[in-house]
């Protein structure tokens, strides 16, 4: 059996694909297994692309160590290569996939791997999961997944508050998906049908008891800061005047809040 460390080169573009290899046949035809360097040699030909073998090891355990110490997050990184795993694992084994998932967590492909090669990735993926290859091809989640799917996206998000970042990021990215994008007839009939059959679902008296018990915190809350200013100004010599000039308020609202204050604190002098 041999082994050994191999650098394959895309003669068009000078791109470069490391890997480890175990044959007991040297003119295997055998030149990388990676996803991108397959889509590659599909689209250039292999005639386009030359294998050199770097070193050579005595035992597959070897191979495997020096590739780990190889191909790690720069090389990965650098867009001049078609890697997009760690080393020492032989290819994409389970392993390999969760270290890379790790490494990529909170950023973007692009970010990661660069430009070029993240569009590469998006469109094997895009490709993988198209039409009959979609393991989820003519099938649809029956009403029970469907509500667990929305409980725990609520779950996920309740309490929780997006940044303006996130916020700019969503704005944008809607945005540019409705750039140059025309409305159809069709397409408005297709809305105005799918608003109206949601519509039927609303419980509009539950709607309009939150929204009355929403407005009434509100006011509730904007009355209590009215009342702690007016008796922190009538404390500090204040005229009425200047009061209802610093609150925006008129006579009937000062004296409103007056006889509130004097319910629940006690008398106080106009």
């Amino acid at each position: 059996m041999y082994y050994y460390f191999y650098k394959t080169t895309n003669l068009l573009n000078s791109k470069v694909y490391y890997g480890v290899h175990k044959t007991e046949n040297l003119d295997d035809g055998y030149i990388g297994s990676g996803k991108l360097i397959r889509k590659s040699i599909k689209k250039y030909g292999l005639d386009n692309f030359k294998k050199d073998i770097l070193y050579w090891f005595d035992s597959e355990e070897e191979m495997f160590e020096y590739e780990k110490q190889f191909i790690t997050e720069d090389i990965i990184k650098d867009s001049t290569n078609y890697n997009i795993a760690l080393g020492g694992y032989g290819g994409y084994r389970e392993e390999a996939v969760i270290v890379n998932r790790k490494k990529r967590l909170g950023k973007t492909w692009e970010e990661i791997y660069g430009k070029e090669k993240a569009i590469l990735m998006k469109s094997q993926l895009s490709e993988t999961l198209r039409g009959k290859s979609n393991p989820f091809y003519g099938k649809t989640h029956n009403e029970k997944n469907k509500k667990l799917f929305a409980d725990n996206a609520r779950k996920l998000h309740t309490g929780k508050k997006r940044s303006e970042e996130t916020k700019a990021k969503i704005r944008e990215s809607i945005k540019k998906s409705w750039e140059n994008k025309e409305i159809t007839d069709e397409h408005r009939k297709l809305i105005s049908e799918k608003t109206k059959e949601g519509m039927k679902h609303v419980d509009w008296d539950k709607l309009m008891e939150k929204a009355l018990a929403g407005r009434k915190k509100h006011w509730e809350k904007i009355h209590k800061e009215q009342r702690e200013i007016i008796i922190d100004m009538k404390e500090k010599g204040y005229k009425v005047k200047d009061i209802m000039k610093y609150l925006n308020i008129s006579i009937p609202t000062y004296y409103k809040r007056m006889h509130e204050i004097n319910r629940y604190i006690g008398n106080t002098n106009d």
